[in-house]
């Protein structure tokens, strides 16, 4: 049956493209070339197309060499309206469109020479565009000093887990940087995100509901992170340092050096980092044993000291007019030492303490990644058809020890038990290795056809080897000690076709990804084999009521596969009776998602999505009412059904004064069946977010923003009230070269997950708090050739173009 549906859906997408160019009727088009004044082309500019009314048409991008195309226009007047930083507006007078007419389009200067372009454009922090949200990052006053995983904490639709996992719409996302997959997950992820500073950040994309393009994982869509490109020709670099404090000291800097002319772009990137952080949890809970009760109370205070180096390299050469090759390095090391401790106080019925358990655990982390990227693109022709082959290899490689010691005593002090000693070595190396090919199709009917493969192989090798102390001396605990080898590969094809009728743009999509996978826990012989085939559709549409609204509606069907740290069954302890543990079991989800949006006037927008999930992967808190023991592990759910609505608007209150708000409302109904953890719960949340700009006198900024989170439901747990507020200045200093920042953050309270977990047998109070009160100072500092120069300008990183063609 799957074989038969995914023969039937690759002739549909074949043949679907050969119908609409048959059904095409006889239309205008019109082809161009925009040139500056030295006759020389000009890429990447935008033209407008517009009815004699000015209500917009239809727009387009120059190319490499200054050509435009726009077809499938219907015989009647229009105007041409032609923007470019560094060149005067262009207002076409009427225009008859003929069935074939070619235009020449000088643009002037704006300034009378082309020295430094002082641009004045302001970015809205939020821009919501037909397929994703965009955070404009770059310039924004309260980035200044923070991480990249601060940011993202921050925007709509995205909250936190108990243990600070990032989620999307109450969901996991895919982790993007520059339209790559990062293959990370949990705590790594989590550092790593927490390593990039804010700096070297330009936008960072919020894709609800992906396109077939993309790969199917991650049921919540894609977090995709767009580091800056400097476009500007010659030499020339920007440094920033930036120090912090909040409970410890933060600080870091960087540096960003580029080197451009007609054929070849060269840059380097480096950001360093130092920071000293906490995460202070408390966890209560309440245990019945036959209708008896008894209390576990915890205290656990973690507190690492970091550093941190992310690095890039790379270049592109424009080989000729139509190929540009494309050469990057990147990699970041990490080097952590931690001290935790942890205080259980065991109680009685009447909640007196009976056992006190004093632990403390002290380590050292370090991981290495580098990443490789070899990417090839031919431009086939002038509309924009190209082919892009794309290789990348990866490889992490983790060592990580520690030393726990637990002590046990009364309430008075006296040791009831001997020590209880151990160390953890827990050395992990991860190789990816991936592969693909991209072919995009450009016909004068204004229509689009994209298809692509693409393979995957990721091997993970983990070897846990736990030492205890037994007659005064170190002796290997097999028990405990567990090597696991994960290995997984993925070939996928997709295929997308695009179509414009009028004010209506249609695009259909098909995905399918085979998966292969072999989870081998080789110290208990265990094997756990997948291998299954799945197809993913998807839907877009956009429809231009008129000049003031639009409308926009998305389908996908998507795969949420477990993360590799989730798979490996090691167990770590906070204490004896508080672990966490590995599920080699684990299924991937599969999920549907519809959204439709409506904007108005382009500044504001509402959204409305909904989506189903089956065999969703949720965190379980597993309680043995004779021991007392909790174990926390992951498990498949049964299902979740979640829908949203999300209200933005930008107002400009004044000139000087511009404001972003974002109202969510959510309700979610979640089910499982899991032994121990069933639950049935449903329930609304909601939360707000809102932004303020102050432009004053003497290049002053002063930028402000409130969240406040509602009480909310989540499986068994009841999410309690959140709340932040932050407080950022900025001046532009040394002929504008300059910038000093100074942002104050979650200037009301700590950041902090509050949770009441109830139900199935279950009652704990979960408090997860971290360092987020700070003051953070930054400063960036431009150097070298500051001038924009036009001529033969061109967009050569692969990402980039990529971008361009999106519909």
């Amino acid at each position: 049956m799957t074989r038969l549906l995914l023969l039937i859906s690759l002739i549909f997408v074949s043949l679907f493209p050969s119908y609409l160019y048959a059904q095409k009727i006889e239309l205008a088009e019109i082809k161009g070339t925009i040139i500056n004044k030295e006759n020389q082309p000009i890429s990447n500019v935008s033209l407008v197309l517009q009815t004699i009314n000015k209500k917009v048409v239809r727009f387009a991008l120059s190319d490499s060499t200054g050509h435009f195309s726009l077809d499938s226009l219907p015989y009647q007047k229009y105007l041409i309206e032609i923007s470019m930083v560094g060149y005067q507006t262009y207002h076409s007078d009427t225009i008859l469109f003929e069935s074939k007419t070619n235009l020449n389009i000088q643009l002037e200067d704006s300034v009378s020479n082309l020295g430094e372009v002082k641009v004045a454009t302001k970015k809205k922090l939020f821009e919501m565009l037909p397929d994703k949200m965009v955070m404009n990052v770059e310039n924004n006053i309260l980035a200044a000093g923070n991480s990249v995983y601060d940011i993202i904490r921050k925007a709509p639709m995205v909250s936190l887990d108990k243990e600070q996992n990032l989620l999307l719409k109450a969901q996991t996302p895919l982790i993007y940087v520059d339209d790559r997959p990062t293959y990370m997950s949990g705590t790594q992820l989590t550092e790593y995100l927490k390593s990039l500073p804010s700096e070297s950040i330009a936008t960072i994309e919020f894709i609800t509901n992906p396109s077939s393009k993309y790969d199917a994982a991650g049921s919540a869509g894609i977090i995709n992170i767009r580091l800056k490109k400097n476009k500007l020709y010659g030499f020339n670099g920007i440094v920033n340092a930036r120090i912090g404090t909040g409970r410890y000291i933060k600080s870091g800097g960087g540096l960003n050096l580029n080197y451009r002319n007609g054929w070849l772009n060269t840059y380097m990137t480096w950001n360093t980092s130092y920071s000293q952080s906490y995460n202070a949890l408390t966890y209560n809970s309440k245990i019945m044993n036959n209708e008896i009760a008894s209390y576990q109370d915890r205290e656990n205070y973690w507190h690492p000291t970091s550093t941190y180096n992310n690095f890039k390299g790379g270049a592109d050469f424009n080989l000729n007019k139509k190929d540009v090759l494309s050469l990057v390095v990147m990699g970041y090391i990490e080097n952590t030492k931690q001290i935790t401790t942890n205080t259980s106080i065991l109680c009685d019925a009447k909640k007196d303490p009976y056992q006190y358990i004093e632990t403390k655990l002290t380590g050292k982390n370090k991981v290495h990644n580098i990443t490789y990227n070899v990417n090839y693109k031919t431009n086939l022709d002038s509309l924009g058809s190209s082919i892009v082959i794309d290789a990348d290899y990866a490889k992490y490689l983790q060592k990580d020890s520690d030393n726990n010691i637990n002590n046990f005593t009364d309430p008075n002090g006296v040791i009831i038990r001997d020590p209880y000693i151990f160390k953890n070595n827990r050395p992990a190396n991860i190789d990816i290795k991936s592969g693909k090919i991209d072919y995009t199709k450009y016909w004068a009917s204004k229509y689009k056809l994209e298809s692509g493969l693409k393979y995957s192989s990721v091997n993970t090798d983990n070897n846990l080897v736990v030492d205890s102390i037994r007659n005064n001396a170190w002796e290997m605990d097999y028990g405990r000690s567990n090597h696991f080898v994960y290995k997984e590969d993925i070939a996928a094809f997709y295929s997308t076709v695009s179509q414009s009728y009028g004010d209506l743009s249609l695009q259909l999509g098909l995905r399918g990804e085979w998966t292969r996978s072999n989870a081998n826990s080789i110290t208990i012989d265990k094997v756990v084999k997948r291998n299954y085939f799945n197809l993913f559709p998807t839907l877009f549409t956009t429809y231009k009521i008129n000049d003031k609204n639009d409308l926009n509606f998305s389908y996908s069907r998507r795969i949420n596969r477990p993360s590799y740290e989730s798979l490996n069954p090691f167990v770590r302890y906070i204490d004896p009776y508080t672990s966490f543990v590995g599920n080699p079991f684990l299924k991937p989800s599969f999920s549907n998602s519809f959204e439709l949006r409506h904007g108005f006037k382009q500044f504001l927008y509402t959204t409305l999505s909904y989506s189903h999930s089956a065999n969703i992967i949720t965190n379980t808190i597993l309680q043995d009412s004779t021991t007392g023991k909790v174990v926390n592990s992951s498990d498949n759910a049964s299902s979740r059904d979640y829908l949203y609505l999300n209200i933005y608007a930008s107002i400009p209150i004044a000139k000087w004064w511009n404001s972003e708000t974002s109202l969510n409302i959510n309700y979610n109904r979640s089910k499982s069946s899991i032994p121990d953890y069933s639950y049935n719960t449903h329930g609304f949340g909601t939360d707000i977010n809102t932004d303020h700009t102050f432009s004053l006198p003497k290049n002053i900024k002063i930028q402000t923003s409130f969240r406040y989170s509602f009480p909310s439901v989540d499986g068994l747990a009841r999410m309690k009230t959140s709340y932040g507020w932050d407080l950022g200045v900025q001046k532009q200093i040394l002929d504008k070269k300059g910038t000093i920042k100074i942002a104050a953050t979650n200037i009301f309270a700590q950041a902090a997950y509050r949770a009441h977990y109830i139900g199935s047998g279950l009652d704990i109070n979960w408090i997860n708090r971290w360092e987020a009160r700070r003051i953070n100072v930054s400063f960036v500092y431009k150097f070298g050739n500051q001038k924009v120069k036009a001529a033969n300008s061109r967009r050569t990183s692969s990402s980039e173009e990529q971008n361009r063609v999106n519909m």
